[in-house]
């Protein structure tokens, strides 16, 4: 499907060997693209298929394409610290989200972890997020309304589900919207998750998960406290954090030097224009920058003890 007017896409570019460009715009007829390389207007580009190159008006090539949603929670308007799609795909797994079910998050922030618990639970499930703060919980509404949107304008057959309900209130306050027994995972990315284990206690349905993202590994500690010191049916399964080691590979820059070398290693067996002198040389080594720790996940799971009459 072609490009069209007001979805989302991805700019990637070289400025120079050091520096990449990297940018998330929404496309406008009336507007253009702007950067060191030079100008792309949008209605170079509206209509044409996604993925393809496009020329700046100083002749430097810029590729454009649809933007994963990966790429669109890194990039898009945040006003507090987003939880990295690296944590937010393992809370995924350790949690078992899967389509159809209710899911209660506390701290809807930026609305990353929001989009990615939208995707999962599909069009029949539902997502209930909650947030203290106005301004975080308008900045998570608007960059989930905005994917939603974009997302429908290239998929008019497969719309992105309107499965988010968004709740500017503490958790403690969830009685009437939320009944007892009713949740299939709660995921919590607040300041202090320990106050809320009784009200999650009591929503969360037998066997089914809490994840708990905290920065400190010592905040583990006073969260099984909380549960120890109020006999809560919680019980700790793991606690684990995701470390990822980006590696950059590519084409690297042959020097003169790299071919007298292989000159005289191998005497009178390189040719200009034999294989060992034009194949590229490539460059593999680890990122500079790199997300190295993040937080800690804390798996925990509702487990119901008999009562007298069933032992």
């Amino acid at each position: 499907m072609p490009l069209s007017h007001g979805e989302f896409v991805i700019v990637l570019g070289e400025a120079s060997k050091k520096s990449s460009i990297r940018v998330l715009i929404r496309l406008h007829k009336a507007s253009a693209f702007d950067c060191k390389l030079g100008r792309v207007p949008h209605s170079d580009v509206i209509g044409r298929p996604a993925g393809r190159v496009f020329k700046t008006h100083l002749g430097y090539p810029l590729v454009i394409r649809r933007p994963s949603l990966e790429e669109y929670v890194l990039l898009m308007k945040r006003s507090p610290a987003i939880l990295y799609p690296k944590d937010a795909s393992a809370i995924l797994t350790m949690a078992d989200v899967s389509a159809g079910d209710v899911v209660l998050e506390a701290g809807t922030g930026s609305g990353a972890m929001t989009l990615f618990l939208s995707k999962a639970v599909g069009s029949s499930g539902h997502v209930l997020t909650f947030d203290t703060r106005e301004d975080h919980q308008d900045t998570g509404f608007r960059n989930w309304r905005k994917w939603k949107a974009s997302w429908n304008i290239t998929h008019p057959d497969n719309k992105w589900p309107d499965n988010v309900s968004f709740h500017n209130t503490a958790l403690q306050h969830c009685h009437e919207t939320v009944q007892d027994n009713t949740i299939d995972v709660v995921i919590l990315d607040v300041g202090s998750a320990g106050h809320l284990m009784p009200v999650i206690s009591r929503k969360l349905k037998p066997g089914k998960a809490v994840v708990v993202y905290l920065p400190q590994i010592t905040q583990t500690v006073d969260l099984l406290d909380t549960i120890r010191l109020h006999s809560l049916p919680l019980t700790i399964e793991s606690v684990m954090e995701v470390s990822h080691r980006s590696w950059l590979v590519k084409e690297a820059d042959i020097f003169d030097a790299d071919l007298d070398m292989a000159e005289s290693e191998q005497g009178e067996n390189v040719h200009k224009g034999d294989p060992a002198e034009t194949t590229p040389k490539y460059l593999c080594r680890p990122q500079h920058n790199q997300f190295s720790h993040t937080g800690f996940l804390v798996l925990l799971r509702k487990v119901v003890q008999p009562t007298a009459a069933e032992e």
